[in-house]
């Protein structure tokens, strides 16, 4: 349970004394999606992004996500994620920027290189591993 205690201090509200008694907020409960691991406050049942239904934990068994992928190559990213849409199931993806050395004479240069990871539930990647062995 994810219930969170913030202490204020707050004075007594009643006309006839003050006591100066420390009052207890409780938080709602937070709600987390499994899959891109974004927090979500009390109201929301579903990640915005990923389109999947939100856990009141990450560590529920089978909320945990997996890597399905991770690479630098475009095409095969693109082939991964449609066919994950046609097959209709919830996916996470990641962009991020690396540099990799490139050696030339009497310098070292740089280039940006894309990196790839995709992320599906465990339950999901052990239902349909076979779809997408290379």
């Amino acid at each position: 349970m994810n219930v969170r205690l913030r202490r204020r201090s707050a004075r007594c509200l009643s006309l006839d004394h003050n006591c100066g008694e420390v009052s207890a907020i409780i938080d709602s409960r937070a709600m987390f999606c499994p899959l891109c691991e974004k927090e979500y406050r009390d109201g929301f049942s579903t990640c915005s992004d990923c389109h999947v239904a939100l856990v009141a934990a990450l560590s529920e068994g089978d909320a945990k996500s997996a890597q399905l992928w991770k690479g630098t190559g475009q095409d095969r990213f693109d082939e991964i994620l449609s066919r994950l849409d046609e097959a209709g199931i919830p996916r996470c993806y990641k962009e991020g920027l690396g540099l990799v050395p490139r050696v030339r004479l009497l310098s070292v240069a740089v280039r940006p290189v894309t990196n790839f990871e995709v992320r599906v539930l465990r339950t999901t990647l052990r239902r349909h591993k076979l779809l997408f062995r290379d």
